[in-house]
């Protein structure tokens, strides 16, 4: 075939390879082990468990990218999205690879020198060389299931280089055939519709069609598939069909004009020593730099060919012509260099050409100006690794306290502490048990909540002491306990002959005989005490009111239960050892004279209510004290409080019992003290 221009330069695949992959159920792109020339899909055949795939619907072929990497940190995991952290590119990771990765990029553009971060394996690296991969990449519109073998057979093709200069081709330049159309006539039979070109038009677009003299409309009233052109509808017999080619299919070449071929045009490697007439390229055609290492063949024949070899002297360098870019890295070593002094790894050159040992003292590096914008690195280290014997001034990083510490001269001092969260649960004394026909103890009230505290802050504890019993009168009120300026209220006394109603309290205690009323409760913290009978025999009283549930009334024949305490903190019972069975803050039992049974202490540490006298609450349990039934006998006293504190983690205060289980530690306090945090 004639050409235009520039004769074809061919391009083919070469033998037929064959790409063979397994799946893994997340990946659609894989990494091809050459270029499908033109990146079109028909240059090569996909199958998938032996099926084959159609090109385009099925697959697409793409270009990878290469990434050269540095400073690696972690290990980039096939298939996950990676971020260019200054361009803000994406792209999905195809292959993972020593120092580099192949991706396909999502979106943007990425760059050399920026950091990549991997999506899911938060690894990162400073990428270091981009280069693109044409054709290399096999792309699935869907994912290929785990386990699944995939083929890629690469068939033989070729490309053609047809472009002439630009500005070479004039009218003059083209034969008589290449000045004309290809046109085709026919002549319809009876509704006929199909008809042979004499040629394959490059589109419906590249031909014009007319019946009768008439131009058709492309789609709407013919359509073209190869050379065969198919009318919308069947022609009556004798119309005539006319179809105009246009543009030709055969080119003739041209002459290059004079400096119309720049070394653009010239194929790396293509002139050889055959392609020269000897003498005629002398040094003055030359420009400086202009033959590199790419314009020149792989081999180069010397044979026969003398090769002088002279010093390069001064003169023959021009003022300035050795920069930086001329000098090869790690090109000048210490042998040549004309400085004095001794050359080793210990000594450093210094302004004046000469080398020196630096010494870095402290008092090098004091008063000086720090310019860095990142961080500046103190020791660190835990509590127990803290200097022997430290110095004024003197400072470290505590990985125990997570904060920054100093040495004033006597202690080490925490700086710039962040708060930290601790949960409480307060709760405060027992009320005594009423005597003589008396009624049951209310328990303590009880809070529980989370405080923010500040490190290397005192904070005062304090625990409600039991409420104190008195014969023939009204319980003594359990005392208040409180830390971080919150209080729980101590329980309500239980009611007596001569003091009838229940006293109020975190809990109120119960109504001593006859008609005693139960005692209010604080809300939030505890519940009302019972009633006692009003008239007798049986002379029974209202059982104290518990942590959560009301104090029982007196019946006959049986004085009234003590209100149950809660078991909502039974993890810190058993992490702390206290409680009773898991509960805290029952109420305390109501008596019983001439009746069946006295009442029994609520679970969390309750007394019971007596024929004569009561049972004590618990210790530390805030449990109510057990009512007194008959005359000079006084009531039962009730239970102490109690105050415990826990956070996350390993220990970080101090103060009370403490103990470090189940990822919290404790603090219990069972007497009033200071927590340091």
């Amino acid at each position: 075939m004639a050409y235009i221009g520039v004769p074809p330069a061919d391009r083919t695949s070469g033998a037929r390879v064959r790409d063979e992959f397994t799946a893994d159920g997340t990946q659609v792109c894989f990494q091809l082990s050459q270029e499908v020339p033109g990146s079109f899909e028909s240059n090569i055949i996909a199958v998938v468990e032996n099926v084959i795939q159609e090109p385009v619907s099925a697959y697409t072929v793409v270009d990878t990218i290469t990434v050269g990497l540095t400073s690696i940190s972690g290990t980039f995991t096939k298939n996950e999205t990676i971020t260019g952290g200054t361009s803000a590119a994406t792209g999905k990771v195809i292959q993972v690879n020593t120092s580099n990765i192949v991706i396909r990029v999502v979106t943007g553009t990425f760059q050399a020198a920026e950091t990549i971060t991997g999506g899911s394996s938060s690894a990162t690296a400073t990428v270091s060389t981009l280069t693109t991969n044409i054709g290399r990449g096999l792309n699935f519109t869907g994912t290929p299931t785990n386990g699944t073998k995939v083929y890629v057979l690469h068939q033989a093709s070729a490309t053609y280089n047809l472009k002439p200069a630009a500005g070479s081709v004039t009218p003059e330049s083209l034969s008589e055939n290449l000045r004309t159309f290809t046109v085709d006539k026919f002549t319809a039979t009876a509704s006929q519709t199909a008809f042979t070109l004499s040629a394959t038009p490059v589109s419906v677009k590249s031909i014009l069609v007319f019946v009768d003299g008439v131009m058709q409309t492309e789609t709407t009233h013919y359509t073209l598939s190869g050379t065969t052109l198919t009318m919308d509808s069947g022609l009556a017999v004798g119309q005539q069909v006319t179809v105009v080619h246009l543009g030709f299919s055969t080119v003739s070449r041209t002459a290059f004009t004079d400096s119309s071929v720049t070394t653009a045009m010239i194929a790396d490697g293509a002139i050889t020593a055959d392609k020269i007439a000897n003498g005629t390229i002398i040094a003055a055609d030359v420009a400086d730099g202009a033959i590199t290492t790419a314009k020149l063949n792989s081999t180069i024949d010397l044979s026969g060919k003398t090769i002088t070899y002279r010093s390069i002297v001064a003169g023959d360098i021009a003022s300035n012509a050795i920069t930086n870019a001329k000098i090869a890295d790690a090109a000048v070593g210490i042998a040549e260099l004309s400085a004095t002094g001794t050359k080793d790894a210990t000594t450093f050159l210094r302004g004046d050409n000469t080398f020196a040992v630096v010494a870095v003292t402290p008092t090098a590096v004091s008063s000086q100006a720090n310019t860095a914008t990142d961080y500046f690195a103190l020791p660190s280290g835990t509590t127990a690794q803290r200097p022997a014997s430290p110095a004024a001034g003197h400072q470290r990083y505590n990985t125990t306290l997570t904060a920054m510490e100093y040495y004033n001269g006597t202690n080490w001092t925490t700086a710039f502490l962040a708060p930290y969260s601790v949960e409480y649960l307060i709760v405060a004394g027992g009320g005594a048990g009423g005597g003589n026909n008396g009624g049951g103890g209310g328990a303590g009230g009880v809070v529980s909540s989370t405080f923010a505290i500040l490190p290397a802050t005192n904070y005062t504890v304090t625990v409600g002491a039991a409420g104190a019993s008195s014969s023939n009168s009204r319980g003594g009120d359990g005392g208040s306990s409180s830390v971080f300026g919150v209080t729980a209220i101590g329980g309500g006394g239980g009611g007596a002959e001569t003091s009838l109603n229940g006293g109020a309290g975190g809990s109120g205690g119960g109504g001593g005989y006859p008609s005693g009323t139960a005692g209010s409760a604080t809300s939030g913290q505890g519940f009302t005490g019972g009633t006692a009978l009003s008239s007798g025999p049986p002379y029974n009283a209202g059982g104290g009111g518990g942590a959560s549930a009301v104090g029982g009334n007196a019946n006959n024949p049986n004085g009234g239960n003590g209100g149950a305490g809660t078991n909502s903190y039974s993890t810190w019972a058993t992490a702390t050892s206290t409680g009773a069975s898991g509960y805290y803050a029952g109420g305390g039992g109501g008596s019983m004279e001439n009746g069946t049974s006295h009442g029994t202490g609520g679970a969390g540490g309750g007394g019971a209510g007596g024929s004569a006298s009561g049972t004590a609450g618990t210790v530390n349990t805030g449990g109510g004290g057990g009512g007194a039934a008959n005359g000079g006998i006084s009531g039962a006293n009730g239970g102490s409080g109690i105050v415990i504190l826990r956070y996350t983690g390993t220990q970080r205060g101090a103060g009370g019992t403490i103990v470090t289980t189940g990822g919290y530690t404790y603090h219990t306090f069972t007497s009033s003290g200071t927590y340091t945090a």
